[in-house]
């Protein structure tokens, strides 16, 4: 059994290169960067004795 493996990086709203119902496997990665960059912010903070 042949099977073709295709990684796209992109925004899945506009998958135009992809035809319906070919798609048996998504992977995912969360936009994690925005809580991260505030975590950061938060203890900058708590170091500094600031307030956001």
């Amino acid at each position: 059994m042949t099977t073709k493996h295709t990684i796209i990086n992109g925004d899945s709203r506009h998958m135009s290169e992809l035809k319906d119902q070919s798609v048996h496997l998504i992977i995912t990665s969360p936009p994690y960067w925005q809580q991260v960059r505030n975590n950061y912010l938060d203890i900058i903070q708590l170091i500094d004795g600031t307030s956001g």
